[in-house]
């Protein structure tokens, strides 16, 4: 099992080819004429390979056959392309008549029950010590220095990073900006810390069980030949892994190009309508179970020694592909007895409703550009 957890880019992907597709016939009387066309070639060039002309003659009309037989493939591709093309407007127009912004989609979320709108955007501000200690420390000792209150500045979230840093979100760049200020001003955090608004990111997608005989380069060639909404994109391979059928492809991709096709379902790509969802890079510790690290990383003494905790049921001693227990997310249960809330336990750790794991995607999502000032 690896220690890196990412719920975000799809446990169970759905199938590749669309069935639903009212065209779905179309496309395989194309692939069946592909194959008879295939087979013809091969007919064609043992003919002549026994007619009888010298080598070069024999080249030249192996050439001209293959020049053919492209043409006659690329005219097929645009074929099944336009099958999808007509088949997205029949089967959505309501998706296009009612197209919305990915904030204003997310903000309506009906898949988690918030108290707070996820489409609000935040801000961020890191602070690294310049010696060796821990985010602990750090954070106690910005803390002490700086109160937000006598500087009208709200908090959203303090979390620990790795280096002995902690990442301060806020709602605003106005918030940040009187932190900054502020932390200028105090001299013993200015020559001991370091404070930076971290860069964000552009918006990443993953499509899911991708051809794996397909290449990076023709990947990104199909997806903007084949799907008018990428035509003009501005697309970046990050990186692909082999799943049980196909390949999973992650796509960086312009705020634009994203906000166009994050409320689609599928995407074309060759003879395949492939679908993807948001990237984001949720990481979650098998060893104590919290986020931002990976196991091999893991701080935590109590489980340094290799210890087994369960991430269903939040006990040592067994994984949780053994266990017999209910669900008891040792994260809220955490998060109760220090902030005395009222986070619901009855899921386990790694549960995509869980609060402080949606809390995690919140903070991942603050920190990837999606080119909307609200």
């Amino acid at each position: 099992m690896t220690d890196e957890v990412n719920a975000e880019v799809g446990t169970n992907p759905v199938g590749t080819v669309d069935n639903g597709d009212p065209q779905e016939a179309d496309k395989a009387e194309i692939e069946a004429l592909m194959e008879k066309a295939l087979s013809s070639e091969k007919a064609l060039n043992a003919l002549i390979a026994t007619s009888g002309l010298n080598q070069a003659k024999q080249d030249k009309l192996r050439s001209a056959v293959g020049d053919l037989f492209r043409v006659r493939w690329q005219q097929q591709v645009l074929i099944s392309h336009a099958c999808g093309t007509l088949s997205d407007k029949e089967s959505s127009g309501k998706e296009t008549k009612d197209k919305v912004l990915y904030s204003q989609a997310v903000a309506k979320g009906s898949d988690r029950d918030r108290s707070r709108s996820r489409s609000k955007k935040q801000f961020n501000v890191i602070i690294y010590p310049k010696k060796d200690q821990n985010s602990d420390n750090t954070k106690k000792d910005i803390q002490s220095k700086i109160s937000p209150s006598k500087i009208s500045v709200r908090v959203n979230s303090v979390k620990n990073i790795k280096k002995g840093g902690i990442l301060i979100n806020t709602p605003s760049e106005e918030d940040i900006d009187k932190l900054i200020d502020e932390f200028k001003k105090t001299d013993s955090l200015f020559q001991n810390y370091e404070i930076s608004k971290p860069k964000l990111f552009n918006p990443s997608i993953v499509i899911f069980q991708v051809d794996e005989q397909l290449t990076q380069e023709e990947v990104l060639e199909g997806l903007k030949i084949q799907n008018e909404d990428l035509a003009e994109a501005t697309l970046e391979a990050c990186t692909s892994f082999k799943v049980k059928t196909g390949e999973n492809w992650i796509i960086s991709l312009d705020q634009d190009s994203f906000q166009k096709i994050i409320a689609k379902k599928k995407l074309n790509l060759y003879w395949n309508r492939l679908s993807f969802k948001e990237n984001l890079r949720v990481i979650q510790c098998f060893k104590c179970a919290r986020y931002g690290h990976i196991a091999k990383n893991c701080t935590d003494t109590e489980y340094r020694e290799g210890q087994i905790l369960c991430l269903n049921c939040g006990e040592k001693g067994h994984k949780f592909s053994d266990c017999q227990n209910s669900p008891n997310c040792i994260n809220c249960q955490k998060h109760n007895l220090k902030f005395k809330s009222k986070f619901k336990v009855d899921h386990s750790a790694s549960d995509p409703h869980c609060k402080i794991r949606e809390k995690e995607v919140d903070l991942q999502r603050s920190r990837i550009d999606y080119g909307i000032q609200e």
